[in-house]
């Protein structure tokens, strides 16, 4: 079988192991900064949805700085951005070529295709639903606070069924 793929490519073979370190290397450079990517990424298209018109922590001057950011990175070429990345990527990696090299031009290329995805996906999402998930996240910081408060996280405190029950009623009003 060896001779078979050595005679169909004959410079190939010999070069297997390197061609296995590079396939590892690209592996890695890309789920790093994919790592990088979706956390970022996700956190702005997360920004950018509540800051717009309308959205839940409404303020024009934070969207408007994000969204004339996002806009001009995405309008570069990624080859010059790439370029115009070197000096900061040796700054930050300590090289500019190699899997460390190529890590924070890759995030900083992509960040912002992939917030304005995030942005999208969000925005498809019914306000009523994005009020009422505000909502549940007041009410458990609510509960988590007076059951702290109260002692109720301990172990052997008495049931208070009754007194959350009236104090859901108040909060629901």
């Amino acid at each position: 079988m060896r001779e078979f793929f050595e005679s169909i490519m004959p410079n190939v073979i010999p070069k297997l192991p390197a061609l296995w370190n590079a396939t590892l290397e690209t592996l890695a450079m890309t789920g790093i900064s994919a790592l990088y990517i979706l956390v970022i990424g996700m956190a702005l298209g997360i920004l950018l949805t509540v800051t717009k018109k309308g959205g839940l922590l409404e303020n024009a001057v934070v969207y408007r700085v994000l969204d004339i950011i996002i806009n001009l990175l995405r309008s570069v070429p990624f080859i010059i951005l790439l370029f115009l990345l070197i000096p900061l990527t040796r700054i930050i990696s300590g090289t500019s070529i190699g899997v460390a090299g190529s890590i924070f031009p890759l995030i900083v290329g992509t960040v912002p295709f992939f917030s304005r995805q995030a942005e999208a996906a969000l925005a498809g999402v019914s306000p009523g639903l994005r009020v009422r998930s505000g909502r549940s996240a007041q009410l458990l910081r609510h509960y988590r606070c007076r059951s702290y408060r109260s002692g109720a996280h301990r172990p052997g405190y008495p049931d208070n069924r009754q007194h959350h029950r009236k104090e859901n009623r108040e909060i629901n009003r």
